[in-house]
């Protein structure tokens, strides 16, 4: 068996039947391209089989696959000397320094690091170092709807230069610089999309463009830009089928025979009507054609030392009910003014300490504000709701990869998010044998991959720690009893990193708590080092209340 090049062709030569397995392995096509031969135009699948080559092409297919094996080095690499430019302030953890370089080394990325290991942060590293010398650089952001809020807030927090921003919505297609869109508008604002060059596209949960059919799908694949990231954290091994359209995009000279792809790695076979699909097929053999190509993808368990114990995020959802924030905001700036009126008189106590009108001053004021306080829960109901469907959404592709623990405080949305999983829920009606068996099941190798908590019910006395991914789809007065929620995760026995997300609605008092806890790293400091820990005592959502209000 020789391989030669004619004429720009890659063609196997005297390949007896018994070989044909190394071709059809490597991507040569038979009979199609030159008839009667295995054949590829495709440098890289010609390189696979450089131990067969000639004189025609050795040197060349030598020089592709040092370049191969240097891409797929570079592809599970968890540090590197580069130095993308950071805000002063924030540093780069050392594999987002490695991923930053992947991305700027190539024009087409799929970055499938597991969730957790910031794709968000790598890739604005990436447009930090590509626009610093670019005077009007457009910057291409699509997403699904409920993250469009987090890539604002992140390119706020990480950008060296300031580039505009815009929220594109509807069909009001305006930016100067950075537009961040969502998939759903994408073919009511194609138009427009088509006549920018864009330096760079950014497709986040690139998994959405799965299907071929689909109208986002379409039209995200009929953008032109100079270069091209996909991001997405779903496992992508688990359903190879469901990477097709993404490598034809980034990557349509390697990836052009669908049916050999199907064939090769997703076990299709005919069927009566149709190719019928069986199951994953050769996959270490796509994971290095993955790695040789396009993808760069990183385990949490690969960079762990790197990591903090617990990370958190912040998700916010866009919201399209003014009216329900503004009625929040009411209540809150009502229930701080009597939080100033309480505060200034506690710090009058030490002259008081007999006066009976005195302390029925501070106990009224404490009602008001626990009345207000009340007034916000059934205001916060309601935003929790609203967030169920995106928080599915989510739930969803991360139990793909990890097990979950899902916080919330209304029996109504925890019965919504566990039921479409069939989870199991701990909540306050439950016996304590039974909340156990719960416990103990979910942390079982075969066990279910979310258990759904309420934060008073579950936030202490159990141990969850199978997994380390932990959202709260609502939120305390009190910071402590977050942190003691978390630490059903974080905990001995836990061997990850923690990871956990804030799920609020933009502009909501949740919002606002939430910024509080993850931003302010006084107050986080300060629910780790004082009473503030000991909630079985005398400290209430009215004291919770006090303790943040003046950063509402």
């Amino acid at each position: 068996m020789k391989l030669t090049k004619i004429n720009g062709t890659y063609i196997l030569l005297d390949c007896k039947p018994s070989e044909q397995f190394a071709p059809r392995g490597a991507g040569f096509v038979f009979h199609h391209i030159v008839p009667g031969y295995w054949a590829t135009l495709e440098p890289r699948t010609a390189a696979r089989l450089l131990e067969f080559s000639d004189d025609t092409c050795r040197h060349e297919l030598s020089e592709i696959m040092d370049g191969m094996k240097k891409t797929a080095m570079e592809s599970i690499m968890a540090d590197s000397t580069f130095s993308p430019p950071a805000p002063d302030g924030l540093t780069y953890m050392p594999f987002q320094r490695a991923g930053a370089k992947f991305l700027v080394e190539r024009k087409s990325v799929l970055l499938a690091d597991e969730m957790g290991l910031g794709k968000t942060v790598q890739s604005i590293a990436a447009i930090n170092y590509l626009t610093a010398d670019v005077e009007d650089p457009k910057i291409l952001i699509v997403c699904p709807a409920f993250l469009k809020l987090n890539w604002k807030y992140e390119l706020d927090r990480w950008l060296t230069f300031k580039w505009p921003i815009s929220i594109i919505k509807g069909t009001s297609f305006e930016f100067r610089n950075i537009a961040v869109i969502n998939y759903d508008i994408l073919k009511r604002n194609l138009d427009s999309l088509k006549a920018v060059k864009w330096d760079i596209l950014i497709a986040d949960e690139a998994h959405a463009i799965k299907n071929q059919k689909a109208q986002r799908t379409r039209a995200l694949l009929a953008i032109e830009a100079e270069r091209k990231y996909l991001l997405t954290g779903t496992p992508v091994m688990n359903r190879p089928e469901d990477l097709w359209t993404i490598l034809k995009y980034l990557d349509p000279a390697t990836w052009h025979n669908w049916y050999y792809f199907v064939t090769r790695y997703c076990g299709a076979k005919k069927g009566k009507y149709q190719l019928e699909l069986e199951g994953p097929s050769n996959l270490e053999e796509l994971n290095e054609r993955l790695r040789t190509t396009v993808m760069i993808r990183r385990l949490k368990s690969q960079v762990l030392p790197e990591l903090p114990p617990k990370m958190r995020q912040i998700v916010e959802i866009p919201c399209s009910d003014p009216a329900m924030i503004e009625e929040q905001n009411r209540v809150v700036e009502d229930a701080k003014q009597k939080a100033i009126e309480l505060k200034a008189l506690i710090a009058q106590a030490a002259t008081h300490p007999d006066d009976a009108s005195f302390r029925e001053k501070v106990k009224g004021l404490r009602e008001m504000i626990q009345a207000s306080i009340g007034q916000l829960a059934i205001l916060r109901h309601k935003t929790a709701l609203y967030k169920v469907d995106p928080l599915l959404h989510h739930i969803a592709n991360v139990i793909e990869e990890h097990k979950v623990i899902v916080f919330a405080h209304h029996r109504d949305v925890l019965e919504k998010l566990a039921e479409p999983f069939n989870a199991d829920i701990i909540w306050g009606g439950i016996k304590d044998t039974e909340r156990q068996r719960m416990a103990t099941e979910f942390c079982s190798d075969g066990g279910k991959r979310i258990i759904v908590v309420g934060i008073m019910a579950g936030g202490v006395g159990i141990n969850l720690t199978s997994a380390s991914h932990v959202i709260f789809a609502e939120l305390d007065w009190t910071p402590a009893r977050l942190s003691q929620a978390e630490d059903r995760a974080h905990r001995i026995g836990q061997k990850d990193n923690v990871f956990v997300q804030h799920f609020v609605v933009e502009g909501s008092v949740d919002s606002k708590i939430a910024k509080i806890v993850v931003n302010k790293q006084e107050i986080i400091d300060k629910v780790v080092d004082n009473h503030f820990l000991n909630l079985d005592g005398e400290y209430d959502s009215v004291d919770g209340f006090i303790d943040i209000s003046d950063s509402l």
